[in-house]
């Protein structure tokens, strides 16, 4: 053999390189990406290391071991740590203990599981095609699902459908129901639950890095393959897109973070998807806050409209269902992990709170239709929304001022805690959590009164900057108004007229400014100190503000 080119730097091109090298056959190796690794590759990502691909190798093949220890050597540990793996929300210890594996899955999967088994001990074998009808055959189809195609999936980067039946290899010889049986009666590990393993101290693509550095120049990166002929005939080859130059008909604009896709490619646009996350801040993620979320290169705010769990604390996993400002193109963790990563960012104080991926799309953009209720001219009016202290003067200024309106012939609504809590809210509490609910409603209901022609004044606490923010962010730059109905805390509980300070304290436990904190507004549009002005003098205020 004089010459031979392989195509690809992932583990298998460059293993083959390795092995050519060192049977001293001149070779040349060809990767279309910026960097060798394929689907194994170590990521940093807000100072972290992550593996996309294997991420650990037990030593079946001392060879192989060995040859990874000269290349790495004292980076080269063997670990010996526990180790779990998340499945439907729950966590799976491994080395795979049988009981384990029983309480984690519900009595209709049990029963599945040793009937498939069964029924395989009796069916006639045959030449398996592909790794899912291998495992279907030998371990059932609701144990592969569970525990073995995505796994293996997710190590190879490809369906089980298109990978070779052996590429398990030896870590599945000895798994079957039996053995499982086995583990949970005499509790003995077999072989395939051994769980030390060797690995990089920095990454598993520490491996492929260091194999790149022993082949030297033999390797050419960015490398996109044309043409490939064989016995003299052109092969189809699929051309690699990520290295592609491409030369628009008309000019458009494009940004860090947008995606350019072929026409006929599977292509979805949303505002909604579910993601799965690890929560890493200390305070408890609360749902409908506004968030921040980082995709790639892009953020875009939103909020979270559904958890998993009722609690989402440090350290716990949760499924998420997220709602966008905007539409993004996103994709699934199986399908593209580049697209699919997330972090999730607190606005009030710019921390990272979470990590995570996309699972699934929730796009309800084509069944969804975004228009105004009527055509209007529309005036220099804008949402006025009071914010203040409980009894700073927020529904007393409001009803006022609808008064003057009516007498102008303007139509208004006016939306307060009163109201709003007694029909649509009414099955909120005073949670942090149901506060920002709260206000979400009262924003979006607001912008349908606004786009209707009809003058929205919102007269509700309102304590957190996020939640007034968010409110803000749905309307024009101009069409929105901060008003702060400014009065101490004293003054406020001296006028309580709804004895809210008093004897309704001790049912409801989160009075802001007693029990829970009001951030003051400090880009507020205008401030009505109600210590100092009247009713009168306070609409006369934002009549004046609003000519």
């Amino acid at each position: 053999m004089n010459e031979i080119d392989i195509l690809g730097g992932g583990p298998a091109g460059l293993a083959s390189a390795f092995y050519a090298k060192e049977k001293n056959i001149s070779f040349r190796l060809y990767e279309s990406q910026k960097k060798i690794g394929g689907n194994c590759k170590t990521l940093t990502f807000d100072g972290c290391n992550f593996d996309t691909g294997a991420h650990r190798f037990h030593d079946k093949e001392r060879t192989a071991t060995n040859t990874i220890k000269g290349l790495l050597k004292d980076d080269l540990i063997l670990v010996n740590a526990p180790s779990r793996i998340l499945w439907n929300e729950k966590m799976i210890n491994f080395p795979l203990e049988p009981m384990n594996i029983i309480q984690s899955l519900s009595k209709k999967d049990i029963i599945k599981i040793i009937m498939e088994n069964f029924v395989n001990l009796f069916s006639k074998s045959s030449v398996e095609e592909n790794f899912q009808k291998f495992a279907y055959k030998k371990y059932g189809k609701t144990l592969s699902n569970y525990f073995l195609s995505n796994y293996t999936e997710k190590l190879w980067g490809v369906s089980a459908q298109e990978l070779h039946p052996r590429v398990s290899g030896s870590r599945l010889r000895n798994l079957n129901i039996f053995s499982i049986l086995k583990g949970l009666i005499i509790k003995k590990k077999t072989k395939h639950y051994e769980g030390a393993f060797w690995y990089p101290r920095k990454g598993y693509g520490q491996i492929f890095e260091a194999i790149s550095k022993n082949l030297g120049d033999s390797i050419s990166c960015s490398s996109s393959i044309e043409k490939i002929y064989h016995n003299n005939k052109e092969v189809e080859v699929q051309k690699n897109l990520k290295n592609t130059a491409i030369e628009l008909s008309d000019q458009i604009s494009i940004s860090k973070g947008d995606s350019l896709v072929l026409k006929n490619d599977n292509f979805t646009l949303s505002d909604a998807y579910k993601v799965q996350i690890i929560w890493t801040a200390s305070n408890e993620m609360l749902k409908n806050k506004r968030y921040i979320f980082k995709f790639h290169s892009k953020e875009v705010a939103g909020f979270v409209s559904r958890t998993s769990k009722k609690i989402v604390k440090k350290n716990s996993i949760a499924i998420l269902n997220i709602e966008l400002e905007e539409k993004i193109h996103l994709d699934l963790f199986n399908s593209n992990y580049y697209l699919s990563q997330l972090a999730i960012i607190d606005p009030e104080n710019n921390l990272t709170v979470a990590f995570g991926y996309i699972v699934q799309h929730l796009d309800r953009g084509s069944t969804v239709l975004y228009k105004k209720l009527q055509n209007y001219k529309k005036s220099d009016y804008k949402c006025l929304w009071l914010t203040g202290l409980p009894s700073s003067g927020k529904s007393t200024i409001a009803e006022a001022l609808g008064k003057k309106l009516d007498k102008l012939q303007i139509p208004f609504y006016i939306i307060d805690g009163d109201n709003i809590r007694s029909t649509l809210n009414k099955d909120l509490g005073f949670s942090q959590e149901d506060r920002i609910e709260n206000n979400r409603r009262v924003a979006h209901l607001s912008k349908i009164l606004f786009d209707s022609g009809i003058l929205p004044i919102v007269a509700t606490v309102s304590p957190n900057n996020s939640s007034r923010n968010f409110a803000k962010s749905l309307f024009n730059e101009n069409d929105f108004a901060l008003i702060y109905v400014e009065a101490s805390l004293e003054i406020c509980i001296k006028r309580d007229p709804k004895n809210l300070y008093g004897n309704k304290s001790k049912k409801i436990k989160n009075v802001t400014g007693l029990h829970s904190n009001y951030d003051i507004p400090k880009d507020a549009d205008l401030v009505l100190n109600t210590e100092k002005l009247t009713v009168t003098q306070s609409v006369n205020q934002i009549i004046k503000f609003l000519s």
